[in-house]
């Protein structure tokens, strides 16, 4: 939302009148000022700073500097648990897609062909080994720096 401030550090909003130094301002100011109007009361456009990442900061406004965020880590174990749960989701999305191969030779139908079981021990494997690798990751910066990695591909 495009917002911007007064001289004042007043916030006002396109289609929100205001009042500046005993001037009314009307809610459709926004269309009618043309720039040098805008700046001879030192109305300017708030340019918000890219937001942190919320997957690892508790993120609010910051109140006293106008376009800039508050960040605060979130916790260690909290951060590890969520990457745990991202590589555990994509193991099962992708174990869900051949489940019905393993289950139909399970009824006794036929045999699953051994590209898919192996593909699905190799998925299985390789997430057991990137929790592993998040269970051992010992600060923020390693934590925010992780991504998922070497995942088998099917054949």
């Amino acid at each position: 939302m495009q917002r911007f401030k007064l001289s004042d550090n007043t916030v006002v909003l396109p289609g929100q009148g205001f009042v500046f130094a005993g001037v009314r301002y009307g809610s459709n100011w926004y269309a009618e000022m043309n720039d040098a109007q805008k700046a001879e009361i030192g109305l300017t456009e708030i340019v918000m700073d890219p937001r942190p990442d919320d997957r690892f900061y508790f993120v609010s406004e910051d109140p006293a500097n106008l376009g800039k965020w508050q960040a605060l880590p979130k916790p260690l174990d909290g951060l590890r648990a969520m990457l745990k749960q991202g590589v555990q989701d994509y193991v099962r999305s992708n174990l869900a897609q051949t489940d019905w191969v393993i289950t139909r030779e399970a009824e006794g139908y036929k045999a699953a062909p051994s590209s898919i079981v192996e593909f699905r021990k190799a998925l299985r494997d390789q997430g057991n080994a990137l929790i592993t690798e998040i269970t051992a990751l010992g600060d923020f910066d390693a934590v925010t720096a992780w991504r998922p990695h070497d995942w088998p591909e099917q054949a």
